[in-house]
């Protein structure tokens, strides 16, 4: 038996307090140190769902050895790769713990992360509870400042994450990796969204806001979160398997305004239909980046023709831009 067996705390009446659910997809080189983050933390009530979403690399092997060190660690596997949201949703019906901690194969958590969590819902009475996030290079091997600049714990409404979450205006509040208390997810059966590859954490955090959650967040920036892009680096993270679809957040938001019309106010919808409008825009403008970089100006030139609002986001997203810079320099 490993020492951290020998010092596991677990409830009266065994299952654990905390499921931690790891979806993986070729992730076996990364997989270590996500766990190792887990079994470092100052809180033991935990188990860890590792989720094989139908890897081809040595992921299943990988997280086989570490379940033989550590018991608490339980293995699922999908036969067919199915995204993270159906590994998540497996993750979660499998689940014996009364607070559910989602981790990314390729992120980490500071040790002391569940214990805070856990500290703050008790405190509030939370049905979800989340902190902030310190984004990680891989290739430069380099963590950066904190995402967001909260500076103390506050409550999280529907209104605010749209406030928040605007495409290509800082870091998006839909990166967050909140511990949901699963009763509250189970009685209202809400899941992640397995239609959507893109946009499935947006999607289900404005869905427990809408039901009504008590939803509350640290300003401890405790989860480790890999970057896709390095901003150092510049080089993309080798362990990032999802590709940006902005149809799929633009179908996120006019589903939610179908699935909540009555419990929508009209400002909120104007601003989701706003949102479906900007992501929009971001998919021509992608277009018209890629046909530039083709050297294909005619085409790029036509589809701005057709998609104004793609060069109205790309003046906004340029002249924030000059004033940031404007304003380090002067500062």
């Amino acid at each position: 038996m490993s020492k951290l067996q020998d010092h596991r705390d677990v409830a009266a009446d065994g299952a654990p307090r905390i499921s931690v659910i790891i979806p993986c997809y070729n992730a076996a080189d990364c997989l270590p140190r996500a766990v190792a983050s887990v079994q470092h933390q100052s809180v033991q009530d935990w188990e860890i769902l590792v989720i094989d979403d139908a890897s081809t690399d040595q992921t299943l092997a990988v997280a086989g050895s570490l379940a033989q060190a550590d018991g608490r660690l339980r293995i699922l596997r999908q036969e067919v790769n199915q995204g993270p949201s159906a590994a998540r949703n497996r993750g979660l019906e499998a689940a014996g713990g009364q607070w559910i901690a989602v981790l990314d194969a390729d992120d980490a958590m500071n040790p002391g992360r569940l214990e805070r969590l856990l500290e703050t819902a008790a405190r509030h009475g939370a049905d979800v509870v989340a902190d902030n996030l310190t984004p990680y290079d891989h290739g430069a091997d380099c963590l950066m400042p904190a995402a967001f600049a909260w500076r103390q714990e506050h409550r999280l409404s529907f209104d605010l994450l749209l406030a928040r979450d605007v495409y290509m205006q800082g870091a998006p509040l839909g990166w967050i990796k909140p511990m949901w208390k699963r009763e509250f997810l189970m009685a209202r059966g809400l899941r992640y969204p397995v239609q959507y590859r893109h946009a499935e954490d947006f999607y289900l955090l404005a869905s427990v806001l809408l039901e009504g959650a008590s939803f509350w967040l640290r300003p401890d920036a405790d989860y480790i979160y890999t970057l896709r892009q390095g901003p150092i680096s510049k080089s993309r993270s080798p362990f990032s398997a999802s590709q940006p679809n902005l149809a799929n957040v633009a179908a996120s938001c006019e589903d939610l305004m179908q699935r909540y019309a009555a419990r929508l106010s009209a400002s909120q919808k104007r601003q989701l239909a706003a949102r479906v409008r900007r992501f929009m825009w971001g998919g021509a403008l992608v277009e018209i980046r890629s046909l530039l970089g083709a050297r294909r100006p005619l085409a790029a030139g036509v589809r701005a023709l057709t998609h104004p609002g793609a060069l109205a986001l790309y003046a906004q997203v340029k002249l924030a831009g000059l004033s940031r810079r404007l304003g380090l320099a002067q500062a």
